[in-house]
């Protein structure tokens, strides 16, 4: 096969070819598998987890793979702080409601109260972490919960990772693209999101309840990982999703920095969000609700 066809169509298979199927085809023969090394793991992803972090070091050392990463996304969701095991089943029941909890049908206005008493036995069945998982399965969950928590707890005094980002970065030469994907976007349910945290049985919901705002030290923490290694990047696109309006208060120094990295990229893009926070128990029967306080501070800043 290395003679019958042009290198242009050898390039043309591969672009066409999914990523995991890539290495199996350079086995084919010998030009495939020296065109293929442009096809090998083009983007990497990672979540906000010490076990990411090492996965991605291991990648960026490989002589072979790490100059071929092009694109990282960076999923930044966290647990939440469930203080106990009552708090998390409440959150096992919140989630079970974003994920199945929504699909019931609801009857009209007008319906017999034993249509209404129906839909909210089975509703309340679909939202019950008991009725839903097995002892076992919660006293699993848990123990993978409070390990996970501990672990990005650990990054987050450690300065969310920043020593880790910088040396991964100053190792990926030809990286053209940065992803951070939040909870709202469009990558979060990939197959390496569920497999950090569906073991934990709760929905990750970002960073809204610590000091640090959703997004923002992530973000701060790529930046000056691109910083250091400003000499062997050559950057192009940065979309960093949904974030949270507090990146607008940061220090003087931080807004120098994201100038130097924004000012030569070609593709930019973001959206500010005001409110991180939800009322599960809104006035529309479960709705949830923003809650205005972020709305109302980040109005006030903005007309200072």
């Amino acid at each position: 096969m290395d003679h019958l066809l042009p290198l242009e169509l050898h390039h043309h298979i591969f672009a066409l070819v999914d990523d995991l199927d890539v290495p199996d085809l350079r086995e084919t023969c010998r030009t495939f598998a020296n065109v293929g090394l442009d096809y090998l793991l083009p983007q990497v992803e990672i979540t906000f987890t010490r076990k990411s972090f090492d996965r991605l070091a291991e990648v960026v050392k490989h002589p072979t793979l790490g100059p071929r990463v092009k694109s990282l996304v960076y999923h930044i969701d966290a647990l939440e702080p469930y203080r106990n095991k009552d708090e998390w089943l409440q959150g096992i029941s919140d989630s079970l409601y974003i994920r199945d909890g929504w699909k019931s049908r609801v009857p009209a206005q007008n319906a017999p109260e034993r249509e209404w008493r129906l839909y909210h036995r089975n509703h309340a069945k679909a939202c019950s972490p008991e009725w839903r998982y097995t002892e076992k399965q919660l006293v699993t969950g848990y123990a993978a919960y409070k390990r996970l928590w501990a672990e990005q707890q650990d990054l987050r005094q450690k300065d969310f990772g920043i020593v880790d980002i910088k040396t991964m970065l100053a190792q990926l030469p030809n990286l053209k693209r940065i992803t951070l994907s939040s909870h709202h976007e469009a990558f979060t349910g990939t197959d390496i999101f569920d497999e950090t945290y569906k073991p934990t049985l709760v929905e990750a919901f970002g960073d809204a309840h610590y000091h640090n705002h959703c997004g923002v030290p992530q973000l701060l923490t790529l930046l000056h990982g691109l910083r250091s290694a400003t000499a062997k990047t050559t950057l192009e696109s940065l979309d960093i999703g949904l974030i949270s309006w507090k990146l607008l208060q940061e220090s003087d120094e931080n807004f120098e920095l994201m100038r130097g990295i924004f000012r030569p990229l070609k593709v930019f893009r973001t959206a500010f969000v005001t409110s991180q926070l939800y009322d599960w128990e809104g006035p529309d029967g479960g709705e949830n609700e923003p809650i205005l306080e972020g709305d109302t501070e980040c109005q006030a800043f903005l007309d200072e």
